[in-house]
């Protein structure tokens, strides 16, 4: 992630970013959000999100995106305790 947002914010022609899936970036609620989206909206406000999983442009602000994330990071942490159980 790191490194994408460098190329990002040290490559003056890029107009927008696709992602697969904002659940698979990280696995962290906050994590995608925080340390990739606002660092480069701060430094390129016009540029533009595109998830496959969302019609049009990806906005974090929206309240069906900050469901999805919460609902996969909740997923996520499910399985993750049935990992541990099964090791167990």
């Amino acid at each position: 992630m790191k490194e994408m947002k460098k190329f990002i914010l040290s490559t003056s022609i890029i107009k927008g970013i696709i992602f697969y899936d904002e659940s698979r970036v990280s696995r962290l609620i906050e994590d995608f959000v925080l340390h990739i989206v606002g660092p480069i909206r701060e430094e390129k406000p016009d540029i533009l999100f595109f998830s496959t999983k969302t019609d049009g442009i990806w906005d974090e602000k929206n309240p069906l995106v900050q469901i999805r994330l919460s609902y996969d990071y909740e997923e996520s942490q499910k399985n993750l305790i049935r990992r541990v159980i099964i090791k167990n």
